[in-house]
């Protein structure tokens, strides 16, 4: 598990967290904990959020890529056979391809392990594609891009960015009943009221 505090993002200790389970061939999954901070001292609103949270995974992409592309460099200036080469790494490698992370792959974590609550978009697209009757493998292909659903016909539209009412699914599907939640359990104070809503 690759945790990263969503306040302070990648620092030295991803780094190097990074490097070791790399040369150890781990199967990564990048966890992005802390999600309350971003509520409850942040105070981001759930699109500000997902903008947030997007450009922390292209930051450890970016790290882990490079952290790749020199092991395998590496790699093949040890190998004999490929002495001489220019030194040239196949981007399509599985190496690389296991080190990206992608929260529509399931290998991305969204958590707070001071409340002890943590998903991945699967549960999500489950969820929400019975309740909108729309392909669950579609849905989990958009969900975190920059895509709205049309309620009306129920297709995923890219936003608008001159429509404030035009927000990523993943803010509005996922991010603001939790928002939601932290907003009626403990700003307002209502157990109760929070534990029947996240039962719905």
């Amino acid at each position: 598990l690759i945790v990263v505090d969503v306040v302070e993002g990648v620092c030295t200790q991803t780094h190097a967290v990074l490097h070791k389970a790399l040369k150890e061939r781990m199967q990564p999954c990048l966890v992005l904990n802390k999600l309350d901070r971003m509520i409850l001292e942040m105070k981001f609103t759930p699109v500000e959020a997902f903008h947030h949270l997007k450009r922390i995974v292209e930051n450890v992409n970016a790290l882990a890529y490079s952290l790749v592309i020199s092991e395998l460099r590496i790699e093949k200036e040890g190998d004999v056979n490929t002495k001489g080469n220019s030194g040239e790494v196949d981007l399509d490698h599985p190496l690389l391809q296991k080190w990206t992370f992608a929260p529509e792959e399931g290998n991305v974590v969204f958590s707070s392990a001071l409340d002890c609550w943590g998903f991945n978009l699967n549960k999500f697209a489950n969820m929400w594609a019975k309740k909108l009757e729309i392909n669950r493998n579609v849905l989990l292909k958009y969900l975190w891009e920059d895509c709205a659903i049309n309620n009306r016909d129920k297709k995923i539209v890219k936003c608008d960015p001159h429509d404030i009412n035009s927000k990523p699914m993943f803010a509005t599907m996922i991010l603001e009943p939790i928002w939601q939640l932290y907003e009626i359990g403990i700003e307002q104070k209502d157990p109760t009221k929070a534990s029947k809503m996240a039962q719905r």
